[in-house]
């Protein structure tokens, strides 16, 4: 469909060109936060756990922070690379040093027991 020009020109118009982006000042003031409730697979008592994740600045650089950081998990953590084994994965496998080195970048993450 992006071969028909009409199309391309439509899509341009809805897209940021270089320098068209919103001003530094306006993403600095953006945040982001997750929240998830995991329930415990479990007979018995229901066990519940509750995390946060909370970023507060331009969205654009937390991408760039998250692929950055997990990058360089990969390229430190030679047993971890040979153990996954490559596929697809998600950032859970790659574990707690991950999360860490978020924390470094001011990412905030929390997990608490409910």
């Amino acid at each position: 469909m992006l071969t028909l020009s009409p199309l391309r020109a439509l899509i341009k118009k809805f897209i940021y060109q270089p320098g068209q982006g919103p001003a530094a000042e306006a993403i600095s003031k953006d945040a982001l936060e997750y929240r998830a409730v995991a329930v415990a697979d479990q007979q018995g008592p229901e066990r519940k756990a509750m995390a946060t994740f909370r970023y507060e600045g331009g969205l654009y650089y937390l991408t760039g922070v998250l692929l950055a950081e997990a990058a360089m998990i990969l390229l430190e953590e030679k047993e971890l690379v040979e153990r996954l084994g490559g596929g697809v994965l998600t950032p859970a496998c790659l574990g707690q040093r991950f999360v860490e080195r978020l924390q470094n970048a001011n990412v905030q993450i929390s997990g608490k027991l409910l």
